[in-house]
């Protein structure tokens, strides 16, 4: 259930809170390393900008290593009704991270340690720095979801579609871990956290902090509609069938979950949205380089799209040798 109803007050002094309306208020989870201090503001301004007249909300954003110059960039964000929480976090995951190629940073281990950071939270959303916020109290019916039986409220990812790649895992089905509410009272109780670690260490994972959510949490999660995690990857004929029509044409988040970034190029999905709240952060001044290519691949996990012209073709690329052998090296030790 939201928390009680409290009073607010606006940057200005003067009362932000109706009477006739309770207002709740939120805790958003952000974590991020110099590479993506940007992107965090874009989204913290689309949440911002799609939320509700009765809703606050506290954002933490957990910097991993960052300079005082990003630091200080974040700490610029004044907006009413959102307080936000700067945490320096050094790095205890990186030599977890190993050497898999991927567009994920290591700082997505850090999830990992989520429960201990905000030890004094029961229920948080925790969001990638690479997403918009899209709909107008799409955070306040997110956040009413009941997840108290189980660790997390997640939504399914596009492995299990082509290659069931969940049964690699052994695992029965397979999530994003770009959005999770998370159920902090109960992770702590099960030490979710220690057991994220241990399944990292033991494991060859592809997905970086992904396939160990999954492998832990695995089937005490709730699944969602898609539309709390809509990945712009997926905007595209091959996966028509993936959506129902109203989580394609209104998501609640949406996730550039592939290497093209809409602050790299401008012609992927949803990239001239994503450019409108840019403006109003304050990277607004710094220019960037984005590449405006009628010809671009994507990239999710071992298939590839290419986009010619808005047409787009996948093709699957087989895994690399390395990521083969100490899967296979796995598998036999499993076996015995």
């Amino acid at each position: 259930m939201p928390p009680p109803p409290h009073k607010t007050r606006s940057l200005t002094g003067e009362s932000a809170f109706n009477e006739k309306e309770p207002c709740y208020c939120y805790d958003i989870v952000y974590i991020c390393d110099e590479n993506y201090v940007m992107p965090a503001c874009v989204s913290i301004q689309s949440l911002w900008e799609n939320r509700t007249a009765n809703e606050e909300y506290n954002v933490y954003v957990i910097g991993v290593d960052l300079s005082e110059k990003s630091i200080n960039k974040l700490l610029s964000i004044k907006l009413d009704k959102l307080n936000l929480k700067f945490i320096q976090y050094k790095d205890k995951y990186r030599d977890l991270y190993g050497d898999i190629s991927s567009h994920v940073s290591p700082a997505a281990l850090v999830k990992f340690d989520i429960p201990n950071i905000l030890n004094d939270k029961d229920k948080v959303l925790y969001i990638d720095c690479d997403t918009l916020i899209n709909k107008e109290g799409g955070i306040k019916e997110l956040f009413n979801i009941d997840i108290k039986d189980v660790y997390a409220g997640v939504v399914k990812d596009i492995p299990i579609l082509y290659d069931n790649y969940n049964e690699k895992l052994g695992v029965e089905n397979y999530f994003n871990s770009g959005m999770i509410l998370m159920n902090l009272d109960l992770m702590r109780k099960d030490k979710v956290t220690e057991k994220l670690i241990n399944c990292k260490t033991k494991h060859y994972d592809e997905f970086v902090d992904q396939d160990a959510f999954n492998r832990v949490l695995d089937k005490k999660v709730k699944y969602l509609p898609f539309k709390f995690n809509y990945l712009s990857v997926t905007d595209a004929p091959i996966y028509y069938n993936y959506y129902d029509y109203d989580e394609k044409s209104n998501p609640v988040i949406i996730h550039f979950a592939s290497v093209n970034k809409p602050w790299k190029n401008a012609v992927i999905n949803y990239a001239d949205i994503w450019y409108e709240y840019f403006k109003k952060t304050p990277f607004k001044n710094q220019k960037l380089k984005r590449a405006k290519k009628l010809i671009y691949k994507q990239k999710f996990g071992n298939t590839r799209i290419i986009n010619f012209l808005g047409f787009k073709f996948k093709y699957y690329r087989p895994p690399r040798k390395k990521y083969l052998a100490d899967f296979n090296k796995e598998q036999e030790l499993r076996n015995d």
